[in-house]
């Protein structure tokens, strides 16, 4: 997808709802098995399909990554009612406070969570 000329604000939130749907299933993954093997390019032929199993620390330190660079460019919240369900900057932000609870980064998890909170503060839900 980088190489394709489009819409370059439409690119960075295809690319960000990318990012972050890899962190989302990279996180379960690692949840449930711990060691697992970290794919990032597409596979170019058969031996691409038998990779290592990673480190958990480097599949979480990706995730973190992936879930930052999807939180810069996704929309705080869609309009358009076919939009609903799509990744949005709080959804990257509640993931990467979680991601950082679970690799023991308590503040930073703690600055996400925030973050979260003054979007959505609690008297606004009911």
């Amino acid at each position: 997808m980088p190489d394709i000329d489009m819409d370059p604000d439409l690119k960075a939130r295809l690319l960000g709802e990318a990012k972050f749907l890899r962190a989302f299933y990279y996180f379960h993954l690692v949840k449930m098995f711990n060691n697992v093997p970290l794919i990032l390019e597409p596979p170019e032929s058969e031996e691409d399909y038998r990779q290592p199993q990673a480190p958990p620390e480097e599949v979480w330190a990706q995730i973190i990554q992936d879930l930052k660079d999807a939180q810069a460019v996704l929309p705080q919240r869609y309009t358009n009612e076919a939009d609903i369900g799509r990744a949005t900057w709080g959804a990257a932000t509640a993931y990467l406070g979680v991601a950082y609870l679970f690799t023991g980064r308590i503040q930073e998890a703690d600055a996400e969570f925030k973050k979260n909170h003054r979007l959505w503060p609690l008297s606004a839900c009911g």
